[in-house]
């Protein structure tokens, strides 16, 4: 089996960084999202390969026609957080309403269920293990 995966954000979307870290200010930086996306589908195709992409719910609201192509090429759309934050760094409500936003813009644009997450840096840690209750729920 070959597993391929990709997350869906854009180059600013830097953790761990202040002048990058909020939401607010993503809109002052220059977006090459659609630059990276085509190199992707077009690799992808060359070679005939699947992936699942990890699409930050941010990228979907921008830019939903992103998420719309890679959901009728056939690839698998999962969660990778609305405000690409550390979930340790979060409340248990504040993670469950980022992940609910993201999930609703995905599936609103795809028509189908958000089966799959990633975490943003690898952040479900032994301080945040509540996120699994947000995650099943």
């Amino acid at each position: 089996m070959k597993i391929l995966s990709f997350d869906i954000e854009e180059w600013f979307h830097i953790l761990d960084n202040k002048e990058t870290k909020s939401v607010s200010e993503w809109s002052k930086f220059d977006s090459r999202i659609r630059l990276g996306m085509n190199l992707i589908y077009d690799i992808l195709d060359k070679k005939e390969i699947s992936a699942t992409f990890f699409v930050v719910g941010w990228i979907a609201e921008k830019y939903p026609e992103i998420v719309k192509k890679i959901s009728n090429l056939g690839f698998e759309i999962g969660s990778h957080t609305y405000s690409h934050q550390l979930i340790y760094e979060q409340s248990q409500k504040q993670f469950g309403n980022d992940l609910e936003k993201s999930i609703k813009l995905i599936e609103n644009l795809t028509g189908k269920k958000v089966k799959c997450f990633r975490a943003p840096g690898f952040s479900v840690t032994e301080n945040s293990l509540w996120a699994f209750e947000s995650l099943i729920k």
